[in-house]
């Protein structure tokens, strides 16, 4: 190997290194933000509301990066990533003339029963707003990650009324319909053994979305 071949190859591997270093190091930061949050011994600054969070907005803030991250399959929290978090607790759903709607977190929707399952840990997430006619599901079943310290699924129904069912794997264990913009409902999450639960919806007024925690 020529000595120019040698540079190239040492510096190529030097970057491949320096990229996963930087990638493990932005996953363990963001996992103790995470923790030092749900345990109340930290706090974010976001510069969009030039303040601190609380604790329910740092939550909302932890909510939308997971799902930006699993959407581009990636650990890696980028500044773009962070700056929609941060808009997206600042502005929120009710403010959404202040903001495009690509800026938004989005839960996919679909037209047959979910068999992918998203996994929460307390904070809130909310879905895309729905649309289109005959029968629409959320995109994911939801399962926790800690059922002891989740033993309820909250469930918020936004401008129209949801049904929520829980499943036992495959198997329906509840069904429970969720009236709109009435605060959050709680069915439980554990039935002699582990839950998962999705929402479903028949032609879906345009826009209508829920949360979940």
């Amino acid at each position: 190997m020529s000595k120019k071949n040698f540079v190239t190859l040492f510096s190529l591997l030097f970057a491949f290194f320096l990229f996963l270093s930087v990638s493990s190091v932005n996953a363990a930061t963001f996992e103790q933000l995470k923790e030092d949050v749900r345990n109340d011994t930290g706090v974010v600054y976001n510069p969009e509301l030039a303040r601190d969070m609380t604790k329910e907005e740092a939550l909302s803030y932890v909510s939308v990066v997971e799902i930006e991250l699993l959407k581009k399959h990636s650990s890696l929290v980028t500044e773009e990533i962070q700056d929609r978090a941060y808009k997206y607790v600042a502005f929120g759903s009710s403010s959404a003339e202040k903001m495009s709607e690509k800026d938004f977190p989005i839960l996919p929707q679909g037209t047959s029963i979910p068999t992918s399952s998203y996994t929460l840990n307390g904070a809130i997430y909310t879905s895309e707003g729905f649309s289109g006619s005959g029968m629409r599901y959320s995109g994911y079943c939801f399962v926790y990650g800690d059922y002891s310290s989740h033993p309820q699924f909250g469930v918020r129904a936004n401008k129209a009324a949801f049904t929520f069912i829980t499943r036992r794997g495959t198997t329906q264990v509840g069904s429970y319909s969720v009236s709109k913009d009435d605060g959050f409902h709680f069915y439980p999450s554990t039935n002699s053994g582990n839950l998962n639960g999705y929402l479903s919806i028949s032609n879906p007024p345009t826009g209508c979305n829920y949360d979940i925690r």
